[in-house]
């Protein structure tokens, strides 16, 4: 018998963020600063805080 797995449907994982994502995300790609940028700054320093390093 042949048993399907299904994969997390991250559509509907990321829904309740769309908006923050898409914001943070249309103001980024307008700046131009996708390379360096306050943005990628504040991501960094997250996922530093998160993974509990100093640095990203």
């Amino acid at each position: 018998m042949k048993r399907i797995i299904e994969y997390e449907n991250l559509a509907r994982l990321n829904e309740p963020f769309f908006e923050a994502y898409s914001a943070v995300f249309d103001k980024t790609m307008r700046k131009g600063w996708y390379i360096l940028g306050e943005q990628v700054k504040l991501f960094e320093n997250a996922f530093a805080d998160y993974v509990g390093t100093k640095h990203a």
